[in-house]
């Protein structure tokens, strides 16, 4: 990863564009979703936040060990 480059999350969400497939016509076959009718987006700081937020102790307690863990792929210091 190049200096100006930044790490970026995304999340699954409901695909806005065919609203879930509610939307028929042309969005019958959306482009823009998968067969669930979701589609990946960039998740906000605030989406992380809410998640790590909700996950159960142990969950949560992972999370942070591999997100401090000691790895030349996940830590770019140098």
């Amino acid at each position: 990863m190049n200096d100006d480059e930044t790490p970026v999350l995304y999340i699954k969400v409901g695909c806005s564009l065919c609203m879930e497939g509610r939307r028929g016509g042309v969005f019958a076959n959306c482009a823009y979703c998968n067969h669930e009718r979701k589609t990946y987006i960039e998740a906000s700081l605030g989406e992380i936040a809410k998640y790590v937020a909700d996950l159960d102790n142990q969950s949560r307690e992972m999370f942070v060990t591999l997100l401090y863990r000691e790895s030349p792929d996940l830590n770019d210091n140098e």
